[in-house]
């Protein structure tokens, strides 16, 4: 009874992820939403890696 309260707690605050096109979507308007040739491909990701040590 407990194991299955457990599993059906996990399931429901488990974070709903996103489908991969609307990740993508989400990407492209941030993207978009960028002053154009301010921030280069290189440093886009340097600041994702950033902390990641």
């Amino acid at each position: 009874m407990l194991g299955g309260m457990k599993r059906v707690l996990a399931a429901l605050l488990k974070p709903n992820r996103a489908a991969p096109a609307d990740r993508l979507e989400r990407i492209r308007a941030l993207r978009r939403g960028l002053p154009q040739g301010k921030f280069l491909p290189g440093d886009i990701d340097a600041f994702k890696r950033r902390g990641r040590a």
